[in-house]
């Protein structure tokens, strides 16, 4: 597929508005916000578009520390490091394709419907009955399709370092008018 990158779309950062020292990041041409920690580094990426059907595609990344090495994959979080990354209209895998052990519930944020998914290790023995054998939370992905097969959210928090915070971060994501 043959993309192209355009200008940013129209997003800010807010600074802390709730009183507890955490920013949030607002995407209007999305619809979406989110609120993160001062000690998370923001990384919005650029916006593609297929000039064919005009499909477009962007990314957010949130990461605990140190601004993120922009030639390391989303999976940064197997080497330690805390990270929240959000998808428009995702084009690629995360536990479903890859066989790792998973369970599902339907939820809504701010109305729309959605799946969220949790991936979890694997256990070094095979085990039955699952889930009770499952491994360690490893991601848990909040998966939204707003048109299917054309238009959809998927935020993924991986679950390593401060597990806690990358789940505060998935949690306060919603979708805006």
């Amino acid at each position: 597929m043959l993309c192209i990158a355009v200008a940013a779309a129209v997003a800010f950062v807010l600074l802390d508005n709730d009183g507890d020292g955490w920013k949030t990041y607002r995407n209007d041409r999305y619809g979406y916000e989110v609120r993160y920690p001062p000690e998370w580094h923001l990384d919005v990426g650029e916006r593609l578009v297929d000039p064919v059907d005009d499909f477009e595609t962007q990314s957010v990344r949130f990461r605990k520390g140190a601004p993120p090495d922009p030639n390391a994959p989303l999976a940064g979080a197997e080497h330690g490091a805390a990270i929240v990354a959000i998808y428009v209209n995702f084009m690629g895998d995360w536990c479903l394709g890859q066989g790792i052990p998973h369970t599902e519930r339907s939820m809504d944020v701010s109305g729309v419907p959605g799946i969220e998914y949790t991936c979890y290790g694997r256990q070094s023995q095979p085990c039955q009955p699952e889930p009770a054998c499952y491994g360690e939370p490893i991601e848990t992905v909040y998966f939204f399709e707003i048109v299917p097969g054309r238009q959809n959210y998927t935020i993924f928090a991986g679950l390593r370092e401060d597990d806690e915070t990358a789940r505060r971060i998935l949690q306060s994501f919603r979708f805006i008018d």
